[in-house]
């Protein structure tokens, strides 16, 4: 099972759409910037793109690459920085 939610922006109060696999950590242990400050967030946040315009960068565990954690857009995929 998941954990999918929306997460508030570290910068404004926008919704991230977020998936947790497993519920394998709490939801605090992230940090989400939505698509107007996802430049903001440091360099060791993962970015992502979407369609539509979506884009945000997420700082936590398993973030990116084959971890369980990422936006829950349905099409975002990792991006370079």
């Amino acid at each position: 099972m998941c954990d999918c939610y929306g997460h508030k922006c570290e910068v404004c109060d926008q919704i991230v759409p977020m998936h947790i696999g497993d519920f394998k950590f709490p939801r605090e242990e992230f940090k989400v910037w939505c698509r107007h400050h996802a430049k903001k967030a440091p360099k060791e946040a993962v970015m992502f793109v979407g369609r539509r315009g979506f884009k945000c960068a997420i700082l936590g565990p398993e973030v990116g690459g084959d971890g369980l954690n990422y936006p829950n857009d349905g099409y975002a995929v990792e991006a370079k920085r």
